[in-house]
């Protein structure tokens, strides 16, 4: 709950993740809707604080297309991370508002759910790859900034727990011998949750500054 207060505050979309936390409310997303069915969509669910957030994505896209002339391979992976947190949010925005009822029967079928997931899993893929590659070109600096390496670590730590949780949810690494427990994914999600909680903490602050 925290880091979607945190996220609203610093977020271009705060009135529409006000009009959908009073909607959730309002008329729960799940079979049931009594208060406490309600009370824990508002503390577990994480859908509403990715509401509207694709359009973020398009911007990125839109401004790293404008440099279409000289593109590295570094903004040719910026790319396919935002394009891959952009198929999941849509995916995510579409079965959350799915449960309200506003998209008619069958429109959103139980595949999106999986194939969002595999946007999200490229995502971190390419989201690791990145940090990786911030990491060792700020270690490899003629003047090592100590801050920005330990922010290169902290992104990484973060990315790889993402990773992590997502590539169990996939379950591409099954074969592999890599199916960990709810425990472990749950570790995952609350340590990159943390990690975001800060982060979001430090930008307001610092706004105040």
């Amino acid at each position: 709950l925290l880091h979607f207060i945190l996220r609203s505050c610093v977020s271009p979309f705060s009135p529409f993740y006000c009009f959908f936390f009073f909607l959730m409310i309002r008329r729960p997303p799940r079979s049931t809707l009594s208060s406490s069915s309600a009370a824990s969509d508002v503390y577990k669910r994480q859908s509403l604080m990715r509401m509207g957030k694709w359009t973020s994505n398009i911007s990125k896209i839109e401004g790293q297309a404008s440099k279409a002339g000289s593109l590295g391979a570094k903004q040719v992976v910026e790319i396919a991370r935002v394009l891959g947190d952009f198929g999941y949010v849509v995916g995510d925005n579409m079965q959350y508002l799915a449960k309200f009822g506003l998209f008619g029967p069958n429109v959103v079928s139980k595949n999106v759910a999986a194939q969002s997931k595999v946007f999200q899993f490229y995502g971190f893929i390419f989201a690791v790859a990145l940090d990786i590659y911030n990491l060792i070109k700020e270690q490899t600096a003629e003047v090592v900034n100590k801050k920005k390496v330990r922010d290169c670590i902290i992104s990484l730590f973060k990315n790889i727990c993402d990773f992590l949780a997502c590539l169990a949810a996939v379950g591409y690494a099954k074969s592999l011998g890599y199916n960990p427990s709810g425990t472990f994914t749950g570790l995952c999600s609350f340590t990159s949750g943390a990690i975001a909680t800060h982060a979001n903490w430090k930008k307001i602050t610092d706004k105040k500054k």
